[in-house]
């Protein structure tokens, strides 16, 4: 992450998006959540939420790391 960016304090989930996972294996995941904490990738799939965690709903979009 660029020095000028700063990390949010609260978990983020990016709810039911469809992930892509960039690798060489190319994995596809739908309809799943990426946990976002302390500005990295935590959690993909559906292990539950961070308590106090922001949802933004990512229903209808793509999530791709990075």
């Amino acid at each position: 992450m660029p020095d000028n960016q700063t990390v949010s304090p609260t978990p983020i989930v990016l709810a039911g998006g469809t992930v892509l996972s960039m690798d060489g294996a190319a994995n596809v995941w739908r309809g799943v959540d990426v946990a976002i904490e302390g500005g990295r990738i935590g959690a993909i799939g559906s292990r539950g939420r961070p308590a106090g965690c922001r949802v933004v709903d990512a229903s209808g979009c793509f999530v791709l790391p990075g």
